[in-house]
C-alpha cells in the first residue's frame, strides 16, 4: 500500500481514533455531571453561597467598628511583632 503525505502522518491518530476519543471524552462529562448532580441532592447543598454561615460572614456589617481603624491597629502590632 503507499502511503501519500507528510513522512509523519504515520505518527498521526487516525480519523476512527480521534471520534472514539471525542466520544470517550463525552460520555466521562456526562458521567461527571450525573454524579455531581446526586452529590448535590444528596448533601442538600445549595449553589447559592449566601445560604452558608461560614461564606456569609465577610459581608457582615458591625455596627460601631471602623475597619480602616482596626487595620491600622493590627498593622502597628505585627509590624512590633517582627522587630528583632
Amino acid at each position: 500500500m503507499i502511503q501519500v503525505g507528510h513522512a509523519s502522518s504515520k505518527h498521526r491518530p487516525s480519523c476512527y481514533a480521534m471520534s472514539v476519543f471525542v466520544l470517550l471524552l463525552y460520555v466521562f462529562v456526562v458521567f461527571v455531571y450525573v454524579v455531581l448532580c446526586c452529590v448535590v441532592e444528596k448533601f442538600l447543598v445549595t449553589p447559592d453561597p449566601s445560604s452558608y454561615h461560614f461564606i456569609n460572614q465577610g459581608s457582615l456589617t458591625v455596627d460601631n467598628l471602623d475597619d480602616q481603624e482596626e487595620m491600622q491597629i493590627t498593622d502597628v502590632r505585627v509590624t512590633w511583632l517582627q522587630q528583632p
